[in-house]
């Protein structure tokens, strides 16, 4: 009788004590207040003032997973991650740094965009050149764990990126462009706005500003479609018009308002790398350099149009959903590390690597798969592409998803510290106007009063869109 006493004593007073322990709040992650000492058994060391695991008491931290949480280790002392993860300011600089690198990231590539032929293996290779730029980012990171569900974002960016060539040959650049830059953009503000794919929903201090931002990126995306690049004539279509004293021929090099702009040689990455037709457009056919078959060709214009407008959709749904999985991980890291052994992070930069894991895996099996199909003798493509000649574009696609991929880890960056919300306007949009500038003041492909009109359009709806975005968010 005096043992079976005894022993609900003490499972009585062991109830006690876990409750006096909840109570006072001593677990892991916990910040302590004076007098009080760590009791959770898996977190007993006192550092910072915080409950915390995996050192010994009076060490430095030497990596996140040494805290606990809510907790990150900089510098050696474990601080709250959520208020070290948030800086406004800062955002918006790394929103203009991702908007510099896709409106530049074109630039490499540019002369020898004739040569990427389907893209297909111009697409391997910038997604090896975003792999190297990831493992270079992981490397200074702290927190080196691989996400798979991050990965999947870099598998739908591929995705999207692998279909955006046959788009642009079945309904031309601008439709294209129009379609897909639209969805993409719609689309990651409203996975912040309403919390899609599980990201944390955003609440805006000032939804009707947030709502124009929106809609002031979408005004820009547009506008930027109706830009008529300028093509200076060949030597053979001078010859050509000073022999024929045709008055037309003189402006052969120009688009016609309705004419679909039309380009079967480029491999174009999502639409933030893409909203400036002037810088892809291929000039027209000449006697010396004749015009390749399209698939609107081939199929003809109706068909062509049906499967472009379709897969122009399905490209702005992967690119702007492609965001998601990461953001997802990043705004709910705490309730993730709690139910999972691994530590999820609130920091873009951690997902960088394996996002850029999921475009690589991706893109090598989409060329072995290509490969395989051609070995067996079955070369679709080749009705409607020139041939790939691999030597010349190597570097030029490998820099490519350099320059890109820097400008997903910015972009990354300002997810982080400002949201899907305010990001997505201004870094769906932005691009256009870095790519315009450099077709006017580099390459001189954009010329006339009209053109120089809608960009200032253009430019003006992307300033009211950061702007509006920015403040509907609030601080």
């Amino acid at each position: 009788m005096f043992l079976k006493l005894s022993n609900a004593v003490c499972v009585a007073a062991a109830c006690a004590v876990m409750l006096a322990t909840v109570a006072s709040g001593t677990g892991c992650g916990i910040e302590l207040s004076a007098g009080m000492s760590c009791s959770d058994p898996q977190c007993l060391r006192n550092y910072s003032g915080f409950c915390v695991r995996g050192f010994l008491e009076g060490s430095a931290c030497g990596h996140d997973n040494d805290c606990y949480l809510e907790l990150s280790c900089q510098n050696g002392t474990c601080l709250k991650a959520v208020a070290a993860s948030k800086n406004y300011g800062v955002g918006l600089v790394a929103a203009v740094v991702a908007t510099l690198c896709f409106g530049s990231s074109f630039v490499p590539i540019k002369k020898y965009k004739k040569y990427v032929g389907d893209g297909v293996f111009s697409q391997f290779l910038m997604c090896f050149g975003r792999f190297f730029i990831g493992c270079i980012i992981l490397v200074t990171r702290e927190n080196k764990q691989f996400y798979p569900f991050a990965a999947l974002g870099g598998l739908l960016w591929a995705a999207g990126n692998s279909i955006s060539v046959p788009i642009i040959q079945c309904v031309g650049m601008a439709l294209g462009i129009a379609i897909w830059g639209t969805t993409n953009m719609i689309l990651g503000w409203a996975s912040g706005a309403f919390g899609l794919w599980g990201v944390r929903k955003e609440v805006p201090n000032h939804p009707a500003l947030s709502y124009l931002g929106a809609i002031f990126s979408f005004a820009s995306i547009i506008l930027f479609v109706f830009v008529e690049p300028y093509h200076p004539p060949t030597p053979d279509e001078k010859k050509a018009t000073d022999a024929d004293g045709d008055e037309k021929k003189k402006n052969y090099g120009t688009v016609n308002h309705g004419t679909p702009l039309v380009h079967n040689n480029e491999e174009d990455g999502p639409a933030m790398e893409a909203l400036a037709p002037a810088m892809y457009e291929e000039p027209p056919a000449s006697p010396t350099h004749p015009k390749h078959p399209t698939i609107a060709d081939v199929i003809g214009k109706k068909k062509a149009r049906i499967i472009g407008v379709g897969l122009a959709l399905i490209a702005g749904a992967l690119f702007g959903l492609c965001m998601d999985p990461a953001q997802n991980l990043m705004t709910h890291y705490i309730e993730f590390s709690q139910d999972r052994d691994e530590k999820f992070s609130p920091y873009g930069f951690d997902y960088v690597f394996s996002f850029n894991c999921g475009a690589i895996v991706f893109a090598f099996a989409y060329l072995f798969i290509y490969s395989a199909l051609r070995m067996a003798g079955i070369k679709p493509s080749e009705r409607y592409f020139n041939p790939v000649e691999h030597e010349k574009v190597i570097l030029p696609a490998f820099l490519n998803g350099m320059i890109g991929s820097c400008g997903s880890a910015a972009w990354f960056y300002a997810n982080q510290n400002l949201g899907l919300m305010v990001s997505f306007p201004i870094i769906a949009a932005g691009p256009g106007v870095v790519s315009a500038l450099w077709g006017v003041f580099v390459f001189h492909e954009i010329k006339g009063l009209r053109n120089f009109i809608l960009l200032a359009g253009a430019f003006l709806a992307v300033v009211l869109s950061s702007v509006f975005s920015a403040l509907g968010k609030g601080t």
